[in-house]
């Protein structure tokens, strides 16, 4: 999350098909269009950081109506592979 509270993307990994290898984008990897790639889906979520960035009527909205924030990460169960275009 950024400081207003909103999802921003900051590193994408991204397997090396052959070695398996995980490579962060985020590090400066790059990437060679003669190697094959996959990517995976990563979600991960903190509630302790989404509820300094809500509002006290948007806590108590989620309060009165047994709401719950999910806690944890979410990892996509397929991979999906990366084309380079151009």
């Amino acid at each position: 999350h950024n400081r207003h509270g909103k999802s921003s993307l900051r590193t994408l990994s991204i397997q090396e098909n052959k070695t398996n290898k995980v490579l962060q984008i985020g590090d400066g990897v790059k990437l060679r269009k003669d190697k094959k790639y996959s990517a995976i889906l990563k979600l991960k979520c903190d509630t302790t950081n989404i509820k300094k960035y809500l509002t006290w009527s948007q806590l108590k909205n989620i309060e009165e109506n047994n709401y719950r924030l999910f806690h944890g990460t979410i990892v996509s169960e397929n991979s999906v592979p990366i084309e380079f275009v151009g």
